[in-house]
């Protein structure tokens, strides 16, 4: 899937996107915005934009997302739906993991926001979910591969409100500080979870973590039979995209 994505992508359009053109104009310097940002913090205006996003895309669907530290994260966001979908990569991934997919979900009516994460932790999701809210999602939902997974798990256990549904893929019951273990067992909406039987120990967590989650208003798993398939390695148009799809559907149908 990676080679289908064009490297087109340009720190000028950055630039034109979040209305820094004086400032990027001479040389490249990014002088107004930091003289406007806190000290020690990383800006998403500093970092060129995804190899995976066109020159057009650059300036119409980059996003900077806040942290209340006033830190900020790149991510980039497709569709206009009033339902946003938080789309959390891999350990080994960052926002272009989910671009293709991002487009699929937009031409079905939903808002997908895609998000790079440097900390992978749930305060960045958070502030995900806040920059959904802001651009018009009335609902949302956690979608994760992986460290994504386990990152949708941990932030529905804090969000107010909660989303309306999480879907894990392959997320393992703990990465490094984040206890997905610990949030299942508060969570109440829907919840959907899927793993290679054969990809250990992502299928273990993936059936500890739907047996903890007893209070979820509904749950599904499901096991690839066989198959090692690993996160987004399961959007590949087989059965787990078309039940997890049937399971949005059902639970967070698409609205403009």
């Amino acid at each position: 899937m990676a080679g289908r994505w064009r490297a087109r992508g340009s720190a000028a359009a950055l630039c034109v996107l979040l209305g820094l053109t004086a400032a990027c104009g001479s040389g490249g310097s990014h002088s107004n915005t930091a003289s406007h940002a806190p000290s020690g913090t990383s800006s998403a205006a500093t970092q060129p934009p995804p190899s995976c996003l066109t020159d057009a895309e650059a300036q119409k669907n980059l996003r900077a997302v806040v942290l209340p530290s006033g830190d900020e994260r790149q991510a980039a966001e497709w569709g206009s739906g009033s339902v946003g979908v938080l789309l959390s990569h891999q350990s080994d991934g960052d926002l272009c993991q989910w671009r293709d997919y991002a487009l699929t979900l937009a031409h079905r009516g939903y808002r997908a926001l895609a998000l790079s994460y440097q900390d992978a932790t749930p305060d960045e999701a958070l502030a995900a979910v806040n920059t959904l809210r802001k651009d018009g999602a009335k609902t949302v939902v956690l979608l994760g591969a992986s460290m994504g997974g386990t990152l949708s798990l941990a932030t529905a256990a804090r969000m107010s409100p909660p989303p309306v549904a999480v879907v894990s893929l392959s997320g393992p019951a703990v990465f490094n500080s984040v206890n997905a273990m610990a949030a299942v067992r508060k969570l109440r909406m829907p919840l959907f979870f899927a793993a290679g039987s054969l990809d250990q120990p992502f299928a273990s967590d993936a059936r500890r973590l739907y047996r903890a989650a007893t209070h979820a208003s509904t749950r599904r798993l499901l096991m690839d039979a066989e198959s090692g398939s690993h996160g987004v390695a399961f959007l590949d148009g087989g059965k787990v995209q078309k039940a997890m799809e049937a399971f949005l559907a059902r639970f967070a149908p698409p609205r403009g």
